[in-house]
């Protein structure tokens, strides 16, 4: 399963949110409060999103550029 923590207004959260489009994958938005952005914190160790969590490989990926390469390495 996927689930990508996000910020709608995000420019990189959209760039990943196309790509999951383009390659039709399902995954969980969990829109995070900008204020509280202790899940993130916890889940990578650091406040920034995008963040991808793929339950299915056990992989944490911060960054937008990451997150692009490994989508498509792994499911395009």
């Amino acid at each position: 399963m996927l689930r990508l923590y996000q910020l709608d207004q995000c420019p990189s959260c959209a760039r990943v949110r196309d790509l999951l489009l383009e390659l039709d994958l399902a995954c969980e938005l969990v829109e995070i409060d900008p204020a509280d952005r202790s899940e993130v914190e916890r889940l990578s160790g650091q406040p920034w999103v995008p963040l991808l969590v793929d339950t299915a490989a056990d992989v944490v990926l911060p960054e937008s550029t990451d997150i692009i390469a490994y989508l498509r390495a792994r499911y395009a």
